[in-house]
């Protein structure tokens, strides 16, 4: 019995609290030129005074709309300097995510980031989240993170595929003797 009570403590004493990371891609496929919108969600997370991981993609196939960048958590302006919040940088692997915050850890369910990404030229581009570590407040939990695609991590981006203006006018010169022959029953 004393054994069996010494490891229900050993238990307690060091949670490993698993976080969840969910992203959520808007679609998988989308027309050279416009854009998908990008949504990771942070869920069960221990009170966390930092964490980070790198968003990949391939950017000669998508490029970061910094502009259409939001997140629960405060952003960093990097031009001032500032540490504390969530920073997001572009780099040659896709986006790189540090959040940090002494005074302001995270805990819970929240949005870490949603935006868009354009596609600018044909092509198939995988999603993944490598690199995910973080720090918690309380030594006593190790926190850990978990990843998941809610819609799959694959997009593909396609040439929008427009009428030549040959067809357009064939079609209306079809539809002309149609539209006089009714307009010859009408009077």
């Amino acid at each position: 019995m004393k054994n069996f009570i010494i490891c229900i403590l050993l238990l307690l004493s060091m949670n490993a609290n698993a976080g969840l990371i969910t992203v959520n891609i808007s679609s998988d496929t989308v027309a050279t030129g416009s854009a998908i919108n990008v949504e990771i969600n942070g869920s069960n997370f221990v009170e966390s005074d930092m964490f980070w991981f790198d968003f990949n993609f391939d950017n000669t196939i998508f490029s970061f709309d910094s502009v259409s960048m939001s997140s629960d958590l405060s952003l960093v302006d990097s031009s001032l300097g500032a540490f504390d919040g969530l920073e997001v940088t572009s780099e040659s692997f896709g986006l790189g995510f540090l959040f940090s915050d002494v005074f302001s850890p995270v805990t819970g369910d929240f949005t870490i980031a949603t935006f868009d990404l354009v596609a600018e030229t044909e092509g198939t581009s995988s999603f993944d989240i490598s690199g995910l570590d973080g720090f918690a407040i309380d030594f006593n939990v190790t926190p850990s993170y978990d990843v998941n695609f809610a819609n799959g991590n694959s997009v593909n981006s396609e040439a929008v595929s427009v009428a030549e203006p040959s067809t357009i006018f064939l079609a209306l010169m079809l539809l002309v003797p149609f539209l006089l022959s009714a307009n010859r029953r009408v009077q």
